[in-house]
């Protein structure tokens, strides 16, 4: 009984070390996690602003041909 006892023991100590591994695996995975999340708004972020400056540089390349078409009309008016 005494044997059956220890083995229960052993089986016992023996879980709450795996418990206890689980439980460092999972704090290591939730902090790998938060991680993740923060580089992807900081990847957000980055997306908007790069949007941004493509907006402006579409914007900016419309007037410049509206500028142009502009004056080559004007040219050619000059030349009739």
């Amino acid at each position: 009984m005494r044997a059956e006892n220890l083995t229960k023991a052993a089986k016992i100590a023996q879980q709450e070390s795996n418990i206890n591994s689980l439980n460092s695996k999972l704090k290591h995975m939730e902090e790998e996690v938060d991680h993740t999340g923060e580089q992807r708004d900081h990847c957000k972020n980055d997306n908007h602003e790069l949007n941004d400056k493509i907006i402006k540089l579409e914007q900016e390349l419309y007037e410049s041909k509206s500028i142009s078409i502009e004056l080559l009309e004007k040219l050619r008016d000059l030349e009739l």
